[in-house]
């Protein structure tokens, strides 16, 4: 737990070294004790803690020093800093270190006590700080790096330089063939494209023409540029107008 949220808890209080020497002014004027995550009234600065005066706010609107129509505000950032510097002890048991509130954070990276989770992935096993530097030396999801293969592997598992080669060219050939299966995918829908474009170009048939100077002109466009018969004799088209048509008997 941080300072910040620290600060927000009923749990602050419990730490304080001296509750009678704080200065009265940061009392809750519900409960009567340090106030926590601090609101005050716009019209009287009253003080009191979040969760007292929404309680309260529930049954009562108005403020119980001035009586008037309650408007909460954030207080003046000399209030929370006046809190911050309270002086507390350590929250971890076994600690005895005190400190300002606003200096918590920075003594819990540091406090022997700490608990913390081990950084290797997988790995569950939570103690104080202490402990963790005996547990990263022998935790078994730490990784090591083989020097033949060149591969990463945890402590705890059983590493087959062959094997895992293996394993990985195996997932690599399953992810060619998904990529063949698309690109043979792409090629078929580029193939259908293709031909659905040639099938509306080709307005009598798909035999190929060829240029032809003696073909009659087009109805369409009526003029007597280059056309292409077809090969196999049955029709011409204008190169202009694009028109294919039956040869005249």
């Amino acid at each position: 737990m941080n300072s910040k949220s620290i600060s927000q808890s009923s749990k602050l209080r419990s730490l304080i070294l001296d509750p009678k020497s704080i200065n009265q002014h940061l009392m809750c004027a519900i409960c009567k004790e340090l106030v926590i995550d601090p609101r005050e009234c716009g019209r009287c600065k009253t003080l009191f803690c979040s969760i007292c005066i929404n309680t309260q706010l529930e049954q009562n609107q108005t403020c119980q020093k001035c009586s008037q129509n309650i408007q909460l505000n954030d207080p003046h950032p000399i209030i929370r800093n006046l809190i911050s510097e309270i002086q507390i002890k350590c929250t971890n048991e076994g600690c005895s270190q005190q400190m300002q509130i606003s200096k918590l954070d920075s003594h819990l990276k540091q406090c022997e006590q700490e608990k913390t989770k081990c950084p290797h992935s997988g790995c569950d096993f939570k103690d104080t700080l202490q402990q963790m530097k005996i547990h990263q030396y022998t935790c078994g999801y730490r990784t090591k790096t083989c020097q033949k293969c060149k591969l990463i592997h945890k402590m705890n598992e059983g590493h087959d330089c062959l094997d895992v080669v293996l394993k990985k060219v195996k997932i690599m050939e399953e992810q060619i063939k998904q990529q063949n299966i698309i690109i043979s995918d792409i090629m078929l829908k580029v193939e259908q494209i293709h031909k659905k474009q040639n099938d509306k170009n080709t307005n009598f048939c798909s035999n190929e023409f060829e240029q032809n100077l003696d073909t009659p002109k087009s109805d369409k466009c009526q003029q007597n540029n280059k056309t292409c018969i077809c090969k196999k004799g049955d029709a011409y088209q204008c190169i202009v107008c694009k028109l294919s048509e039956f040869l005249s008997p």
